[in-house]
């Protein structure tokens, strides 16, 4: 399995602290000391300080002798960082009125009218809840910073649990994981909303309560599975101009081809179809089909190569042709919708064949003459 850690990580953590270091005792805020050369991690690093000072002006943090769980941030109670990647800066807190643990994400607010959308698209993503969602359940604003905030769930993300079995799902089981992701997006796509960003992280495992009516998905796979972390464009703009270059660097391997290319605007539920494509092969192969030392060897797979068969892993055909039809590098030459990703899979589950989007004879001619000038 490809660890999503990205060697610039642990720099941008110590660079971080030595920061909040100076902060809080009180120094110059602009020596900023060791300035990265790599563009993309210096945006990264330029953001999260710039959240970190809007805290400090607040009182969030400002005595060094307090432990950080007494540090408040309106109604929240910061307990700890949990990542910066490029969502400005995300803590687990406590919300003192709900009494619960949260998961926090502020980011400066850049202009009114963003902040405003970024609004009207929170109340879409949570008009219509879904049992497999886990969406942000409030937005709001203090001291100049957004906010988004969603449950803690304490576990394992999908990706925790496939590196643990260090072994692929059975065929039936990630049909029937598939299934419900499927059916998870498919009411995200009912409400114009997408979520771009489905990656194995991007899936809590709830553990199955015995107690509860609602049955696992299988005894060796004891969870329900939650979708997190929907992407709304206007927390993406604030975030950075450049959060797409930035993006790149950090998930290159669980982008669409458009998405690399911003070949489409807007994106289109293709995106989500590819993404759902992604999971379905990671959990039949036990890796991704893309993997490169370097940025730009995996650019160039994502875009111009199919995925390794995963008939030779022994992985039905049937199967095989269902994912391979999700990951086409044409938005327009996969499923249409996830419905119909999912009715192939229940075809596949009922031992049918599936129906997949066929090509036309001018594509086959034209993708075979591209695979002999590339051998």
């Amino acid at each position: 399995m490809a660890s999503e850690k990205q060697p610039n990580d642990d720099l941008f953590a110590r660079l971080l602290e030595q920061y909040e270091q100076t902060l809080s005792q009180q120094t110059d805020a602009t020596e900023l000391g060791e300035v990265p050369t790599n563009e993309p991690l210096k945006t990264r690093l330029e953001l999260a300080r710039e959240c970190l000072r809007i805290l400090k002006q607040a009182g969030v943090g400002s005595d060094q002798a307090t432990p950080l769980v007494a540090n408040r941030f309106g109604k929240y109670q910061l307990m700890r960082r949990l990542g910066q990647l490029n969502s400005g800066l995300t803590y687990l807190a406590f919300d003192t009125l709900g009494g619960r643990r949260v998961v926090l994400k502020v980011v400066p607010i850049r202009s009114e009218r963003l902040y405003e959308q970024l609004v009207a698209q929170f109340q879409r993503l949570v008009s219509s809840p879904h049992p497999h969602a886990l969406s942000f359940h409030e937005v709001g604003r203090i001291h100049g910073l957004a906010y988004l905030a969603r449950p803690y769930v304490h576990g394992l993300s999908l990706a925790d649990w496939l590196a643990r079995q260090k072994q692929a799902l059975s065929p039936s089981l990630a049909v029937q994981v598939g299934l419900v992701l499927c059916e998870t997006i498919g009411a995200i796509h009912a409400q114009g909303l997408l979520h771009r960003n489905l990656k194995p992280s991007n899936v809590l495992l709830r553990l199955a309560d015995p107690a509860s009516p609602t049955p696992p998905i299988a005894p060796e796979f004891p969870y329900h599975p939650l979708i997190v972390d929907f992407d709304m464009p206007s927390w993406a703009e604030m975030v950075h101009s450049t959060l797409v270059a930035t993006s790149i660097e950090q998930l290159a391997v669980y982008l669409a081809p458009e998405q690399i290319e911003r070949s489409v605007e807007p994106l289109t539920p293709a995106v989500d179809v590819y993404g759902l494509g992604g999971l379905l092969y990671e959990m039949l192969a036990g890796r991704y089909p893309f993997a490169a030392p370097r940025l730009d060897e995996l650019v160039r797979q994502i875009l111009q190569q199919p995925p390794p068969p995963l008939s030779r892993l022994g992985v039905p055909v049937e199967l095989e042709q269902i994912v391979s039809t999700c990951l086409r590098k044409q938005p327009q030459l996969r499923y249409l919708n996830v419905q119909r990703l999912a009715d192939d899979l229940r075809r596949v589950q009922a031992g049918q064949k599936p129906i997949g989007v066929p090509l036309g004879f001018w594509h086959r001619l034209t993708q075979f003459w591209r695979q002999r000038k590339r051998s």
